[in-house]
């Protein structure tokens, strides 16, 4: 072999060791391919299972700069949706921590600040599609946890109270209503085998209106 064809080779090496050595802090799942956010949903009636149908989809929002009255508001003026998540790993499972939100308002001279929120929920392994899940006989999971379902829903304040807040008390710095303000989620957990992995965010739009009686809408998948 080759003096140029050695260097070569031993480059390919170090390489590869530096992408596995990398695994063990966190997982690189830029495309949602190992763990998917599926996006905002109206509240579900109870635990969703594998074999239910997903919850109503949100799409967008539409809210009154200083309007707090609404059945979408939670008791301390927030708004409060679900927000989807679904693992696609085989042989583990993975343990969601919390949602990271951040937003952001076109044409603002500020921003309204960026907040975490938790969202726990255990996600199982990858359905097989029969009620089974694919479990590996070298899975170190115990055989309990091939019934919990690799898909769940949390419950999260997409708009907490501080948000609602600042908005209302900076309004001189955004533009006029109706303006558009979107909102952007990204999921965080650990996999059973010790993996950091994020999801990549997905966003929704939120129409800012001026104050009126006119009680906030939410614009969701129609169905049928």
């Amino acid at each position: 072999m080759s003096l140029v064809r050695k260097t070569i080779c031993l480059i390919a090496l170090s390489a590869c060791a530096i992408a596995l050595s990398s695994c063990g802090g966190s997982a690189n799942n830029e495309n949602g391919v190992v763990l998917t956010n599926l996006g905002y949903f109206l509240l579900p009636e109870g635990t969703v299972g594998c074999e239910d149908d997903l919850p109503t989809p949100v799409l967008g929002l539409t809210l009154p700069i200083g309007e707090v009255s609404s059945e979408t508001l939670g008791t301390d003026g927030a708004i409060i949706l679900a927000v989807g998540y679904q693992s696609n790993l085989t042989g583990q499972t993975v343990r969601i921590e919390a949602t990271e939100l951040s937003y952001f308002i076109p044409g603002a001279s500020i921003q309204p600040p960026s907040t975490i929120v938790a969202s726990p929920l255990l996600l199982g392994p990858l359905d097989a599609g029969e009620g089974a899940s694919v479990f590996p006989t070298d899975s170190s999971l115990p055989p309990g946890f091939s019934s919990v379902c690799n898909r769940g829903f949390g419950e999260i304040q997409v708009i907490p109270p501080a948000v609602r807040a600042f908005i209302s008390l900076n309004r001189g710095s955004f533009p006029e209503p109706p303006f558009e303000m979107f909102v952007s989620a990204r999921g965080s957990g650990i996999t059973s085998g010790g993996n950091r992995i994020y999801t990549p965010e997905v966003t929704m739009g939120i129409t800012i209106t001026p104050e009126t009686v006119i009680p906030p809408t939410i614009d969701v998948v129609n169905e049928g």
